[in-house]
């Protein structure tokens, strides 16, 4: 478990499994790119209840340790953010 995160394990495995499961191609890119930030141990902070995910409000924010910048890239380039 990523120990700089806001969420709890359970949290994490919950929005795995909700990517896997929704129809929303939003949500599911979401709840992907925080599955792989803890699997690449991208150290982060959500600055949204991971509950609230689902709203649709404009903008989800993060923090991420600088010292992880590179795994960043390497999560994010792949899915076309870089």
């Amino acid at each position: 478990m990523n120990p700089s995160t806001v969420n709890s394990e359970a949290s994490i495995e919950g929005m795995a499994a909700h990517a896997r499961a929704t129809s929303d191609p939003v949500k599911s890119l979401i709840y992907r790119v925080l599955e792989l930030f803890e699997q690449e141990c991208v150290r982060y902070c959500l600055l949204r209840d991971a509950d609230r995910l689902d709203r649709r409000t404009g903008d989800i924010d993060l923090l991420v340790d600088r010292n992880d910048l590179a795994r960043l890239e390497r999560v994010l380039e792949p899915l076309g953010f870089v």
